[in-house]
């Protein structure tokens, strides 16, 4: 029994890391294949974009890209466009939010969504934003009187 259960062990332990090593295995394809898809996006966008230059929508998702890809200022050009067209969209305010403050304007990442918060005061994706942004920023009072309002 003893030999049986060190069989059973070995092949548990063969398992797991083969299950580790293809869920890895996985994970690197689906970050190639979406990296490839991510160009044939932003060339779509790009046609409607120039098709119908004032969809907010399509702004706030090449917005998106641009974060993806580190093109911060075009992120935050693009997502200020669309809040401009329709201030109370929620992806472009996220959007801007998260292109500010990872170009390290953390103040203004929080004004935009602080803005938001008065047009729509129970947005909670603005709400777990800033929580999360006062976290990074060690601001932990703040984060904890987000938090409960959510």
């Amino acid at each position: 029994p003893a030999l049986a259960l060190g069989m059973f062990a070995k092949n548990q332990l063969v398992f797991r890391v083969t299950s580790a090593s293809l869920a890895l295995l996985l994970l690197a394809v689906a970050s190639v294949w979406q990296s490839a898809h991510w160009a044939d996006d932003r060339a779509l966008i790009d046609r409607a974009l120039a098709i119908n230059p004032r969809s907010f929508t399509f702004l706030s998702n090449r917005a998106a890209l641009n974060i993806n890809d580190g093109n911060f200022a075009q992120a935050i050009e693009d997502a200020r466009v669309a809040l401009s067209i329709q201030p109370d969209h929620v992806a472009a305010r996220l959007n801007l939010s998260a292109a500010l403050a990872k170009s390290g304007t953390h103040e203004q990442a929080l004004h935009v969504l602080q803005e938001g918060l008065k047009l729509n005061p129970g947005q909670t994706r603005w709400i777990d934003q800033l929580v999360t942004l006062h976290m990074q920023r060690k601001e932990f009072g703040e984060a904890l009187v987000l938090a409960r309002s959510l």
